[in-house]
């Protein structure tokens, strides 16, 4: 694998867990109480502004605008006998025996087919929605319910993916209890009959022919793309019932290598179809996994549909049911992989955004342990292609497998389900990126902008307004006029005056505010001029990701410190530090003037004691310091509990005052009792 090298591992510009998430009010997420699991079909609904559901013996009709509002239910259960059914092949009665809505299809602008595993009996029907967009019917047809053989899998963990269009079902799924007789099924939801055509039972070397594997999950289903003629109606004797004019060629997504040594990613996880101008010739996402145990990777590829047209335009085709030739990605390579991570993509959506600079595809990733990737794709010269992952968000609680996801263009959010729930996200979170140009600038993110005061969603216009923002290239220099004026007001606040005890350790904070920065720590000693590099082979000098650990303290190592971070040949100065070392001798004396009660309130001195000396009032100001006699913990709660005893003291003499005061008042309005004896 001597390719891998070639592909270079991104880090995120944004990491927000699912807690990080709420907090920021970032996310909403939906969960049927009672109901386990089993939320695999999504449903969106542009027009009307629904999101159908399909879960666990449950179809959910949710707002699209919003997960936390009102939704409708039916409850849609596996017969009785089928239960027990299941239950006696030895099923799981808990995660098998149900019923598992599997498919959510439009059927017209009234009724969307659905199709559920019905424990292991597959059914499908009819969901009547009617004509008004503010209160839909939601209404099952129970009395249309008909067998999902050809249309369903059987169990609920099974891959399998389909698509109706013009009344015909395809589906790429099983038709036993098994799961062992798989193929590619067109059926006609039209007609009572059940009439179907389909692959060929039980031989697989059909559909996968040399070096090809077939894996019959995502939109498409597998990894050749097979095309036949609509009106295909089987074949007469042996061919009843069968393909006639279905062919096949295999998609290429692989890392170009040395010697013609590729690194092949040949499983098709999943596919969108990404509309474009041109209605009649889409961009086609697929994503890729490896099926090999020498490592793990995914990667995306985008073909065009002008390409697989070729493919099977040919004379070639007359005698073999395989093309000689493989479709190749545009860009004839990837244009995402991630490999060596603990995750493999699972599903993808894809909105093309317009940008001040051009348009970019932004690609919303689903991986196998609940992450929602945000990645665009910047296009370079020779076909190549610049990876910028955005954020990596973690979704749910556990790391259950994203399972389906939506995109909505008009309400600018995507939906993903899960075992868990279905959350909805924003497609972008702007604020997130900083507070300044530079920082909006460097994250590259094609629906963000600087408009002179915040970093906030861009909206492409006619108008010429100061929007700054460059996704090509991140170069602040060119965007952010004011850059380097902002740079230094900036740095000359942020100097801070932090004390450290002689061989304890303190922590100087630095945290960049994108990933993909670079940080540099430098030092300048008191009575220097220019400033040094800190050097990475001193042991007492750590450089953490969220800043710079100074262990065993020496008087040497006090000076200004500054934090500067590098991203695009940009670098700002995030923090400095003016470090200052207080000797050990200084501070055993200060503990044992801290053992007094009058040396207390005098508080903490930097010197032996005298006139002259450095007076430290608040000893929190003090990080991370240590003494031989005495932790600093022990030393803080020292003077903590004085200061507690003191303020207790005061809240006493308050309360008695106040007592005092109201005795007075009564006399004042009442009269003494000598008064009130005379009257």
């Amino acid at each position: 694998m001597a390719c891998l090298g070639a592909v270079v591992q991104k880090v995120f510009e944004l990491i927000y867990t699912r807690t990080d998430l709420r907090r920021m009010n970032s996310s909403s997420v939906f969960w049927d109480r009672g109901v386990s699991g089993g939320y695999q079909a999504l449903l969106l609904d542009e027009d009307r502004g629904w999101l159908l559901v399909g879960g666990r013996d449950h179809i959910y009709l949710l707002h699209s605008d919003s997960l936390a509002l009102p939704t409708r239910t039916i409850y849609w259960p596996a017969v009785k006998e089928h239960v027990e059914h299941c239950r006696l092949a030895g099923k799981n009665l808990s995660t098998d025996c149900a019923n598992y809505v599997r498919l959510l299809q439009p059927f017209n602008k009234t009724h969307v087919y659905v199709c559920g595993t019905g424990a292991y009996h597959p059914q499908c029907t009819y969901i009547d929605l009617g004509h008004s967009t503010e209160e839909p019917l939601f209404r099952l047809q129970s009395h249309a319910v008909e067998s999902g053989r050809g249309k369903c899998p059987f169990s609920p963990q099974e891959p399998f993916t389909a698509r109706l269009t013009d009344g015909d079902l395809y589906a790429g799924t099983s038709v036993d209890f098994m799961g062992t007789n798989a193929a590619i099924f067109r059926t006609s939801v039209h007609s009572s009959k059940q009439h179907y055509i389909r692959t060929e039972a039980y031989q697989d070397h059909w559909l996968n022919g040399d070096g090809c594997r077939v894996q019959p999950v995502g939109q498409e289903g597998l990894q050749q793309s097979g095309t036949h003629l609509q009106n295909d109606v089987g074949g007469k004797r042996s061919l009843i019932n069968r393909w006639s004019t279905f062919l096949k060629a295999r998609l290429m997504c692989s890392v170009p290598g040395p010697g013609g040594l590729d690194t092949q990613f040949d499983e098709l996880e999943d596919i969108f179809i990404l509309e474009t101008k041109d209605s009649q010739n889409p961009v086609i996402y697929g994503v890729f996994s490896t099926s090999g145990s020498v490592f793990r990777g995914s990667a995306v590829c985008v073909y065009s549909m002008a390409s697989i047209r070729a493919a099977f335009n040919v004379s070639f085709m007359r005698g073999h049911q395989l093309m000689w030739e493989p479709i190749l990605p545009v860009t004839r390579r990837p244009v995402f992989t991630r490999v060596n991570v603990p995750y493999t993509l699972r599903r993808v959506v894809v909105d093309r955004v317009d940008a001040d600079d051009g348009q970019y595809d932004v690609l919303h990733l689903g991986t196998d342990d609940g992450k929602v990737l945000k990645v665009v794709s910047v296009p370079k010269d020779n076909w190549e292609t610049e990876e910028i992952i955005l954020e990596e968000l973690t979704v749910f609680q556990s790391q259950a497998p994203i399972l389906s996801m939506e995109l909505s263009t008009k309400r600018q959010q995507v939906y993903v389900s899960s075992d868990e729930g279905v959350a909805q996200l924003p497609l972008q979170r702007c604020e997130l990126y900083g507070r300044d140009c530079a920082d909006c600038c460097l994250a590259r993110d094609p629906y963000c902008a600087w408009d002179g005061n915040t970093c906030n969603r861009y909206f492409p216009s006619n108008k010429r307004r100061a929007r700054r923002q460059d996704v090509k290239h991140g170069d602040p220099m060119s965007q952010c006029y004011d850059v380097e004026d902002a740079n230094a007001s900036q740095s000359a606040s942020l100097s801070s005056v932090v004390y450290g005890v002689e061989s304890s350790s303190t922590f100087l904070e630095c945290v960049p505010r994108s990933q993909l920065a670079t940080v540099k720590w430098t030092v300048q000693a008191p009575q220097a001029h220019t400033s040094r590099e800190l050097s990475q082979s001193k042991e007492r000098m750590v450089q953490m990701k969220r800043g710079l650990l100074v262990q065993r303290l020496e008087p040497g190592d006090a000076g200004l410190y500054s934090c500067t971070t590098l991203e695009h040949s940009f670098s700002q100065v995030l923090a400095r530090y003016n470090l200052q070392v207080i000797p050990q001798q200084s501070m055993t004396a200060s503990q044992a003037r801290a053992a007094d009660p009058g040396a207390g309130r005098a508080g903490l001195r930097g010197g032996p004691g005298g006139p002259g000396t450095q007076l430290f009032r608040n000893y929190k100001d003090l990080h991370t310091m240590g003494a031989a006699s005495m932790s600093v913990d022990e030393y803080c709660e020292q003077l903590w509990y004085r200061e507690k005893k003191k303020q207790q003291k005061l809240r006493q003499l308050k309360w008695k005052q106040t007592q005092v005061d109201n005795r007075k008042a009564r006399v004042r309005r009442h009269g003494s009792a000598e008064d009130i004896a005379i009257q």
